[in-house]
């Protein structure tokens, strides 16, 4: 399954990088040269201590409790290096509760490109500075420990990352990635880096243009996709198109995660593939403290993939979520074949691991019924094209099985409809009339009127349906009205 960058980016600029809100609205990420030349202060800090901004409405920062958004808060941070315009060992923040600005918590290690007030001469943090946690600013310190000769020269950098979907913790990062591959391809040369231990790569002294970035992560890892930052297009697939100005800096993160999958596929009792029915990955041991999804749906030669499985034990599931019904008449089975989670196989997944032939043949098929008929209007013209429903009664057996089932009617009106064996309930046909449907039609207009609407829902007298082992055939359901032109 693809993922879109935006969504994902987003996600990760506010829950990892930790340097916003999901209200923030920045026009584009700074690269850390545009950080630095930008801020009035830079340091790398620890938050000490963390109060209601005092200086505020009282009234005002209690409503803000009650409603639960953020307050204003004055953060004292312990200066422990400053890189520009930093003269004490300590600097407040004043933080506005506009849900884009950083809030703090004590104990917490930043890089910090801040901002100071021309009226007031206090210090501010802005949402859209990149200042971020010290674990997630690699590049950021990079940068900053190779001033000033950083700031002198173009420079082209990011980090890898490596992200994993753990049942645990979400979608979280594992490790930075040492040694992987990074290629930087101009007009008319490619450059290569490699990143280092703490996952950095950078490339100084280019000529200004545009420059494709491309990662090749090591084996065992995939690109999930990168973040472009700096001047620069959107990315299209794995590769970013930069844009590095004179005596400026951009470049791009990557987010890499193991190339892992596991695949089968899905078989009914006979061995016949299943197609369109979905399998789930669910850990063993039951324990899911965050969102945790990795599914896919069988193709029509009933081959399921289930990718960037992060390591761990697991078993595969099949219609975990959806109540067997007519169109998928199986039960919730685990793989290797069984309906019993407690007899199910725990499948085991190392680093980049590819597991195939994981095959699920499920052990049971719910029995069918098959209703055949045709729908005619009053005056018995084919009703084609239109809806045939049966709607299962409430107090049918085993609640578990979603017994209600619909189809639509050949161009002669006809009908099959495969039910669950053993439901009760009423068979009924639907039309959607209205003039612009049926133009020139009487009683359809008739009907309009009597109910004063534009269009409305007409149904068939119902035909009550108790579906034993035999199949219904010969049944007939008739609309109310003459059979009209169609649009």
């Amino acid at each position: 399954m693809k993922i879109i960058f935006p969504a994902i980016g987003c996600l990760l600029l506010m829950t990892a990088f930790q340097n916003a809100y999901a209200q923030c609205d920045c026009p584009s990420r700074l690269s850390p040269g545009e950080a630095y030349a930008r801020a009035a202060g830079v340091l790398v800090g620890a938050v000490k201590k963390v109060e209601p901004d005092g200086t505020k409405d009282q009234s005002a920062v209690k409503d803000q409790a009650a409603d639960n958004s953020s307050l204003e808060q004055v953060a004292y941070i312990q200066v422990e290096k400053g890189f520009k315009g930093i003269k004490d060992s300590e600097v407040v923040l004043h933080q506005p509760a506009d849900g884009c600005s950083p809030q703090f918590r004590v104990g917490q290690r930043w890089v910090l490109y801040a901002s100071q007030l021309q009226a007031s001469g206090k210090w501010q943090v802005f949402g859209c500075s990149r200042s971020r946690i010290v674990d997630f600013a690699a590049d950021d310190l990079v940068y900053l420990g190779s001033l000033p000769q950083s700031a002198a020269q173009t420079r082209i950098s990011g980090v890898a990352m490596q992200y994993e979907q753990s049942p645990q913790s979400g979608f979280s990062r594992v490790k930075n990635v040492a040694g992987m591959k990074v290629k930087i391809t101009g007009a008319d040369k490619t450059y290569e880096a490699t990143t280092d231990k703490n996952g950095v790569y950078e490339v100084y002294g280019l000529l200004p243009g545009r420059y494709t970035v491309q990662a090749e992560p090591p084996p065992g890892l995939r690109i999930r996709f990168p973040i472009p930052f700096g001047p620069g297009d959107l990315p299209e697939g794995d590769s970013v198109v930069l844009d590095l100005r004179a005596n400026g800096s951009t470049g791009a993160d990557f987010v890499v995660s193991g190339d892992s999958a596991i695949s089968g596929r899905v078989l009914d009792p006979v061995g016949a593939p299943i197609a369109n029915i979905c399998v789930d990955l669910v850990p063993s041991n039951s324990i899911v403290n965050r969102p945790f999804r990795i599914e896919d749906c069988t193709k029509q030669d009933g081959r399921y993939q289930l990718a960037q499985v992060p390591p761990g034990d697991y078993l595969i599931v099949v219609n975990r979520a959806r109540k067997p019904n007519a169109s998928e008449p199986y039960p919730r089975a685990f793989y290797p074949g069984v309906l019993a989670r407690n007899r199910a196989a725990v499948v085991t997944m190392t680093q980049g691991g590819k597991l195939d032939g994981y095959d699920i043949r499920i052990p049971r098929k719910l029995p069918l019924t098959i209703l055949q008929g045709t729908l005619v209007y009053s005056d018995g013209k084919p009703a084609g094209r239109e809806q045939v429903s049966f709607k299962a009664d409430p107090g049918n057996p085993n609640p578990g099985i979603d017994r209600d089932a619909t189809t639509v009617t050949d161009d002669q009106g006809g009908f099959t409809l495969p039910i669950i064996q053993g439901s009760a309930g009423r068979l009924v046909g639907t039309s959607y009339v209205s003039e612009s449907r049926f133009p020139g039609c009487p009683e359809v207009k008739k009907l309009l009127e009597a109910k004063r609407q534009g269009s409305i829902e007409v149904e068939t007298e119902p035909l009550r349906i108790e579906a034993s082992a035999a199949d219904s055939r010969g049944l007939k359901l008739a609309f109310r009205f003459a059979g009209c032109e169609k649009k």
